[in-house]
């Protein structure tokens, strides 16, 4: 099933959005907990270059032991140059 689901992604062509931060996105219970990172966010490229600069940011939560994820998006705007009149 995973390599399907990885085939899926590149037939896709879609990419990771990283998130700075935490290595981990859930951790389990008991004396030797095991941690692993199981919450992604996947993006096009068309999207990535729309939205340039976007961060994945995992919050903390007091009453799960997963970490919910923070989208926060950065919209790209077109710089046009400055307007002058010909002299």
């Amino acid at each position: 099933m995973m390599q399907h689901f990885r085939g899926l992604l590149d037939k896709l062509q879609v990419t990771e959005l990283k998130h700075p931060g935490r290595l981990f996105s859930w951790t389990g219970q008991g004396s030797n907990p095991t941690q692993t990172k199981i919450d992604h966010a996947f993006v096009t490229t068309d999207w990535d270059l729309m939205f340039d600069g976007s961060n994945l940011y995992p919050l903390s939560s007091a009453c799960s032991d997963h970490a919910p994820l923070l989208l926060v998006g950065n919209e790209k705007r077109t710089k046009f140059p400055n307007f002058r009149f010909e002299s």
